[in-house]
């Protein structure tokens, strides 16, 4: 193990002792003879780099990244750290610093194979899915034998709605790997959007016997519920939704319970909302910006945001923005202020400050000055209220589905964990968490929001009428009807959108998805009763 830089012959006997610990596979021993030599010699950048690789194999990526960043600080020129700094960065979650490492090191080593992957990786998880799979292209025009980066790049392609070159891909890696795991699965995704469930359903059964890692044990689970549903088997489609969120519990241990859509910001809203009748009425907040050309879609998930967005995307007056959630940051300190009682916390510079900026983002997506922005977000819908006074002229159109439907898809939904979609973990949980969002839903539309500035769309009526529909909502947001929005399908091709619906809405309309809670109304039994006033107030005959 040679060294680029000076060191004494006992600080570098130490180091190679360590670096043996570290290759036998002892990465508690090389932790304490590494930094034993750094307290006593002082930070060199073969030290500090030893540190972080032991660091990332005792999976603690922060401190990892901490010390490999002190190692480059010494060592600039050295492409075997940056790499190792890249992949602290990706271990850690923080693809945005990682990429720039891997852009780096690409200017250095173009023909550095890992880091063209790793590139790549981190591009993919930025949500950069065009320049994602240039650079996983670009990796197999280097490497064609590369199956990783032919899976990803598959996986990519399925997701983009664009099957047939995915199963090209597919095809190569399991002829050279037919064991190949995320392969498979892409695999199976593909059999399910044709509707082969037998053949999904018998591969997605062999992998689950392999005994896989949690998360793709959870994926699994989830598309074994697709098929099992497909199947018309419901109660076992319910049990398989059910392991699943067993293993995203797993995963989710100790992870924190709150968010900003979490049930307990919900109940907290709850509480805040009586409160801001009085401002509603006599505004004591005059907003600059009046939001004019900002259309907020929300509701509730399943519940027909996705379809609607894909619509509205085809105007070409309009642009959507899929869940990029640009108001974040004044959602997260108004709740923070209404929480410390602060006297008028829409005008506070916490929340107009960072409300400026995602202005300007919106504006700058806007494809001319008549143009209206969507902001696709389905659980905004609990700031309706708060969303109204900071941006009184901005539009409000509120997906609705049978809540039954809602609900069901919601738990047969194998959902990456967060706050809020942890709470579709049980049907209990779900039935909870919508009762709790309609709330704040209907107090904002009942008590704040004008009828001018809201518009309720049934998703039943969506998919049975869609002409109509289309044209009365092209009215409310004041632009022409284009026909091309009634056929969403025919411009989804090379598009990803990140909802698990993204290959549903790439077919032409279809009703099969209405009243489907009635296959799992055995399941169901327990939440009907906290449903039922929802039911009724959304306008759906009630249960039987």
């Amino acid at each position: 193990m040679p060294f680029p830089e000076k060191l004494s012959p006992e600080t570098e006997k130490r180091l190679l002792e360590a670096a043996g610990c570290y290759e036998a596979g002892h990465v508690e021993e090389t932790l304490l003879r590494v930094r034993a030599l750094l307290a006593d010699t002082g930070p060199s950048a073969p030290a500090l780099e030893l540190l972080g690789l032991a660091l990332l194999k005792h999976q603690k990526p922060d401190e990892a990244a901490d010390a490999l960043d002190q190692a480059l600080g010494l060592n600039p020129g050295s492409t075997t750290i940056l790499f190792a700094l890249g992949v602290a960065l990706s271990d850690g979650g923080r693809w945005r610093e990682a990429r720039d490492c891997y852009d780096r090191l690409l200017v250095r080593m173009p023909d550095h194979i890992d880091g063209r992957f790793n590139h790549a990786r981190a591009l993919e998880e930025l949500g950069d899915i065009q320049a994602a799979q240039a650079a996983y292209a670009a990796c197999l025009k280097q490497a064609p034998n590369h199956l990783e980066a032919a899976a990803h790049l598959a996986a990519l392609l399925e997701e983009s709605n664009q099957p047939e070159e995915a199963r090209h891909w597919i095809a190569r890696v399991r002829a050279r790997d037919p064991s190949h795991v995320l392969a498979r699965l892409v695999e199976a995704q593909l059999d399910l959007r044709q509707e082969r469930f037998e053949q999904a359903l018998a591969g997605l059964d062999a992998l689950a016997r392999e005994h896989p890692s949690p998360i793709n044990a959870a994926v699994i689970a989830g598309r074994q519920v697709r098929a099992l549903d497909g199947l018309g088997r419901y109660p076992d489609a319910f049990r398989a939704a059910a392991v699943g969120h067993l293993h995203l519990a797993h995963l989710d241990a100790g992870r924190t319970q709150n968010g900003p859509y979490g049930i307990a910001t919900v109940e907290r809203l709850i509480q805040h909302a009586p409160k801001m009748r009085l401002t509603g009425s006599h505004p004591i907040h005059a907003p600059a910006e009046r939001g004019h050309h900002l259309v907020f879609l929300v509701g509730f998930p399943r519940s027909g945001t996705t379809l609607l967005d894909r619509m509205l995307a085809a105007h070409p007056d309009i642009t959507v923005l899929e869940e990029d959630n640009p108001f974040a940051a004044s959602l997260g300190a108004l709740v923070e202020l209404l929480d410390q009682g602060a006297h008028d916390p829409l005008s506070h510079p916490l929340v107009q400050t960072p409300l400026a900026s995602a202005i300007r983002q919106v504006r700058s997506r806007m494809s001319g000055p008549d143009a209206q922005v969507v902001d696709k977000l389905p659980l905004n819908s609990i700031y309706a209220l708060w969303l109204h006074l900071l941006l009184p002229e901005a539009r409000f159109v509120v997906a609705v589905r049978d809540p039954r439907d809602v609900c069901i898809s919601c738990f047969l939904q194998v959902f990456a964990p967060n706050p809020a979609m942890r709470q579709f973990w049980s049907l209990a949980g779900t039935a909870r968490y919508y009762d709790r969002v309609m709330t704040l839903l209907r107090l904002a539309r009942e008590q704040i929001l004008p009828e001018s500035r809201i518009r309720i769309q049934p998703y039943e009526h969506l998919l049975e009428h869609p002409e109509s529909s289309l044209r009365n909502l092209a009215d409310f947001l004041g632009v022409r009807f284009a026909p091309e929005m009634a056929e969403p399908h025919r411009s989804i091709r090379g598009v990803r959108i990140g909802t698990p619906s993204y290959d549903q809405v790439a077919r032409p309309l279809y009703t099969d998805s209405i009243g489907r809670w009635r296959n799992y109304q055995t399941e169901l039994a327990p939440i009907l009763p906290v449903l039922e006033s929802w039911v009724r107030y959304w306008g759906y005959a009630p249960t039987p």
